[in-house]
Order: structure tokens, then sequence, then C-alpha cells
């Protein structure tokens, strides 16, 4: 079974060699080590892990109920002005209610503005972007392109330095906007770095990943299609 857009062959991880300021990145190719240079490795005690290869893409399976994270609040990831997340799946389901990668608390409410996620639920079935302006108090922001059950995808999100977003699929612009007058996160003490799920309500993803990428920057549209291409994703 082929899990690639037609006359694609294969799917390769993001080359972050030419990118500016990444922060964290984690190809999930037999391990969950980054590989930025900030040496932010995500907990790799999770007992289902398992690597496998599709399309000629190495890529770790996450099975429900397990998630990989920082183990601590990392400054290199609590990134307050301008960001980019880059998340490589395939998804198996598009009933899911669950966080792709992002910063979040621990549960229990922060004085700061703490939590942006990268993510999707069911009742959507579309990626978001979902950033708190307030202890508690959400915004999301929906991508007009729904998930893609058995296939690659690759979700970028990237904000601007006013809280601005725009939501990219596959290369392409799927959305864009201000999910609240306020969008830009404050800091927050515990909040930690997840990959494939979360402490919150939201909960976990069922599938293959293949490739998460942070950068400190707002990427340009043309370097996020350029970045699907080199993965194999762009139509």
């Amino acid at each position: 079974m082929t899990f690639v857009p037609t006359g694609v062959t294969s799917i390769s991880a993001i080359d972050i060699s030419g990118l500016s300021g990444v922060q964290g990145a984690w190809n999930m190719e037999d391990n969950v080590n980054d590989r930025s240079g900030n040496s932010l490795n995500l907990d790799s005690g999770v007992s289902s892990m398992d690597y496998v290869t599709l399309n000629g893409k190495r890529c770790a399976y996450r099975a429900s109920g397990n998630v990989w994270a920082r183990s601590t609040h990392d400054s290199a990831l609590n990134i307050l002005g301008a960001l980019t997340f880059h998340h490589l799946i395939l998804q198996q389901s598009t009933s899911e209610n669950g966080i792709f990668c992002g910063f979040l608390g621990n549960g229990a409410p922060e004085a700061e503005n703490y939590s942006y996620m990268l993510r999707t639920q069911s009742g959507t079935n579309k990626p978001q972007y979902y950033s708190e302006h307030g202890a508690n108090i959400p915004s999301v922001f929906n991508t007009t392109v729904p998930i893609l059950p058995f296939r690659w995808a690759l979700y970028t999100v990237t904000r601007d330095g006013s809280g601005n977003v725009n939501f990219y699929v596959n290369g392409a612009l799927g959305g864009q906007g201000n999910p609240a007058s306020t969008t830009l996160p404050t800091g927050g003490t515990t909040a930690k770095f997840y990959v494939g799920g979360g402490t919150d309500s939201i909960g976990s993803i069922t599938g293959f990943v293949g490739d998460t990428v942070v950068q400190n920057i707002e990427e340009s549209a043309a370097n996020v299609l350029a970045i699907a291409q080199q993965v194999g994703v762009a139509p």
C-alpha cells in the first residue's frame, strides 16, 4: 500500500541544514534524539514505541496513550515570539482528539499564558493551531484542509511577532489569521514540549510520526513549500 501522493516514491526527513532558528528537531529514526544541536532529546521510555519504515522513511509508531516529551521546562522551546512548527505524520484516523506537537502545561493553571500547539479535534477533523491568550483562555484556529488519514502529511504552522498565523498542509496554505487579539504566549515555569500527545483533555494521536522541527522564526511561504518538496509530500 502506498501512503504518498501520486508520483512520489519516497518520504524523507526534513533537512535542517539550511534552516534558520532551529531549536529542536526529532526525526524519530530509531531514537528520539534532538538533531538541532541543543541536546533536547525526548523521553524514550515508551513501551509500545516501535520503529518501522514506510515509503522509505524510518518512523516511530505512536500508540494510543503514550507520548514523547521533554522531562523538563526548556527555555529553548518556550518560544514567545515568531515561531514555526513542522510535523510530519501518517495519521490513522480523523476521529481523534490529539496533539501533534506543542508546548503546554501540566494540567494545572498557571498565571502565565503558556500553551501553544499544533493539534486536531474529532469534531472538526482538521489540523488546528491552539493558543492561550490568558490563563486557561484558549483560542483555536482551524485550517480549511481536512486531515488526510493513511497519507503522509506535513503540517506547518507559522506565527509572526504579532500573533498572526499561517497554516500549511504539504506546503500549501490552508488558512491564515489571528486567533485572538493577543495570542503571543508570555511564558510559564512548568510547561513542557510534547510530541504525539499531551497532558490535557485533547489527548494523543495514533499513527506514524516521521519528523518534528521547531524554529524560533516565522518561516516564509516559499521555504515551507521547498521543505514539503524536499520531504516528498508537496503535490
